[in-house]
């Protein structure tokens, strides 16, 4: 895993408290059991937390990237258009 940047780590810090909710709602804690201690799946669900707030920067950030693209490509097309005194196809 990558260092994290400080939007990822502000992420992670406001959404802390869904790691204990899923630990509680959805997992059987066994202290007897070596790896399935209340700590070691706070450790395992706050570095899964941490790869989805990876993984969700970036996924917004490339959404937000491609919808520049699109916008960008379809605003130079009328940019072009519009020098060569062409008119807009009627579909």
């Amino acid at each position: 895993m990558r260092i994290m940047t400080e939007q990822e780590c502000a992420l992670v810090e406001a959404h802390m408290a869904l790691v204990e909710t899923v630990i509680q709602r959805h997992i059987t804690v066994r202290p007897d059991i070596p790896g399935l201690e209340h700590d070691d799946l706070f450790q395992v669900g706050s570095l899964a937390l941490c790869r989805a707030a990876q993984r969700y920067v970036w996924l917004r950030f490339r959404a937000l990237y491609l919808l520049l693209f699109f916008i960008f490509t379809d605003d130079r097309l009328i940019h072009c258009r519009d020098r060569l005194g062409l008119t807009a196809p009627n579909f």
